[in-house]
């Protein structure tokens, strides 16, 4: 048992990375990172705003700058419970436009997380998309939103499509 959580203690490159910004910015030069840019993006305290264009790495910026604010404990807090303490990732919110890209963002931050010897409890890091954090709010607040299912919606689109004469095309 004792081997199991020694594995974890030592997962990824923990100590290369380290607990400060400084050594996790270094350890993403030596990984072959451009930290230029990155750099003043993982130093910045205050809220982001990230907006490029496609392929700039904004994903990579994203993932990077909340690991390293977990990493570093910037972002995480101190939990008791029956006598039990832990460290666990304060509520962060990472928001996009389409789901897609709210999966990548997540599936990527995983991924990482292991990799930089990450083992604070994460399920506070919730990734989805504007409409769905906003429908979700709602709901919360005993506010129903009535959104159709995709299949009844996708269902009447194609009716409306074949009634207008615009179906698939046959060949």
């Amino acid at each position: 048992m004792d081997k199991i959580f020694e594995d974890l203690g030592n997962m990824g490159s923990k100590d290369e990375v380290g607990n400060t910004p400084d050594s996790f910015i270094s350890y993403l030069e030596k990984q072959g990172y451009n930290t230029t840019e990155l750099g003043i993006v993982l130093r910045e305290d205050k809220t982001q705003q990230i907006a490029t264009g496609a392929g700039s790495g904004k994903t990579t910026s994203i993932t990077f700058k909340i690991l390293m604010d977990i990493k570093t404990g910037n972002s995480t807090h101190t939990v008791t419970h029956k006598g039990m303490t832990t460290e666990v990732a304060d509520k962060i919110w990472v928001s996009t436009f389409l789901s897609s890209g709210a999966k990548d963002l997540e599936r990527t931050f995983n991924k990482k997380k292991y990799e930089f010897g990450i083992t604070t409890l994460t399920d506070n890091v919730v990734f989805s998309t504007l409409h769905a954090e906003f429908k979700r709010a709602l709901n919360e607040m005993g506010i129903p939103t009535n959104i159709i299912p995709h299949k009844t919606a996708l269902s009447l689109m194609t009716d409306v499509a074949k009634d207008f004469g615009l179906g698939s095309r046959a060949s």
